[in-house]
Parts: C-alpha cells; structure tokens; sequence
C-alpha cells in the first residue's frame, strides 16, 4: 500500500504541468462529476449508488456495496462525509488518469485522496482505485 501511495505522490511531484496538458477540460469535467456523484452518495449513505460509480474490477474487490460502504467508513475515512474537498492535478499512473484531492474529513484532519479512474466501454468513467493518505499537522 506505502508503495502504491509512493508511486502515484512521485508522478504528481514529477510531472503536474504535464498532466494538466494532457487531460482536455471535458474529461476532467467528466472524471470530476463521477467523484462528485460518488461523495454525494457516500454522504447520503446509499452504498448502492456510491458502489454503482466504481469500476468493475473494484466492485469485485468488496462484492456488495454494504461491504464497499464499510471499507470506506474504516479505510477511507477522510471521504466519508467530508467537510470540503479541493480538487488539484489529474495525472496518470500506470496509464489512467488519476484525480488528486485534498480532503477535510469529517474529522476535521487532513489527507489527500487519489482517484484512479478507468473509462468502460460504453464511455463513462469509472473509480477504478483510491489511495487516501493523511497529513499530519494539517487539518481545521
């Protein structure tokens, strides 16, 4: 997990003008409203819809969407019912974009969270992977 977290922070120090460039306004647009329809979801606790914007191969991973709503209560906290969330620089790892936030959980702490995005083959996009990662010292 630590490497995952390592790889995708070393991409985004690497090359964030390079990823702005590289993702047209529409799509960023797009991955956005999926992450936005995702959060509202989570917010209102309808695991059904918040498991419904998560790609294939992540839905596989938890297999229901209560399992789903679950690992996001206990490993994915900072989403959980955020206070705010910034949205800053979508990259790529291993080939998909990947949306880059700064979060304020519920909590009042810190993280960034790391959406991985996959596009279907009907053209939506999908969260394909999420890495959240605190920050220490940071939080309101």
């Amino acid at each position: 997990m630590r490497a995952i977290v390592f790889v995708i922070a070393a991409l985004f120090a690497l090359a964030p003008a390079v990823a702005q460039e590289t993702v047209p306004a529409a799509v960023q647009a797009e991955i956005r409203g999926v992450i936005e329809r995702q959060l509202e979801a989570l917010k209102r606790d309808d695991a059904s819809a918040a498991f419904g914007l998560a790609a294939p191969v992540f839905r596989a991973k938890y297999g229901t969407a209560e399992r789903f709503m679950a690992a996001v209560r206990k490993d994915f906290g900072a989403i959980y019912r955020p206070r705010t969330v910034t949205y800053q620089d979508i990259g790529f790892a291993a080939g998909k974009p990947v949306q880059k936030m700064l979060v304020i959980g519920g909590d009042g702490k810190a993280a960034m969270a790391y959406f991985s995005m996959e596009k279907q083959a009907n053209g939506v996009w999908r969260v394909g992977a999420l890495v959240v990662t605190p920050i220490e010292g940071r939080g309101i």
